[in-house]
């Protein structure tokens, strides 16, 4: 439910972008053999790896924005995965950003 939520807002909070415009993508990794705590701190790094700006981390996810793009990387331990989602303008610059942030996830 709580990821639901904040995909809607990420959705919604696309900065410079009318909402009619926006889009979103999303994509999922597996965390087998990883905490939640090295997750977040995974979580953290990629995103800061590809120069996102960020925001304080939530209580299951790390969140950032970048040139009126954002994104999140929610982890789920009970489902040892990590969602990763970006929003903005384009499906291009999303599918582009997507691949940048789950490449750095994997530490490529």
């Amino acid at each position: 439910m709580r990821l639901a939520i904040g995909l809607a807002i990420l959705a919604a909070l696309v900065p410079g972008v009318a909402q009619a415009q926006a889009t979103m993508s999303m994509n999922h990794l597996l965390t087998d053999g990883m905490t939640f705590a090295e997750c977040m701190e995974r979580a953290d790094s990629a995103m800061r790896s590809i120069g996102l700006d960020m925001y304080a981390p939530r209580s299951e996810s790390q969140w950032g924005s970048t040139g009126g793009m954002m994104a999140t990387i929610y982890c789920i331990d009970r489902r040892k995965l990590a969602v990763v989602a970006v929003a903005g303008p384009t499906p291009a610059q999303n599918s582009a950003l997507l691949s940048r942030l789950m490449a750095a996830f994997r530490g490529q």
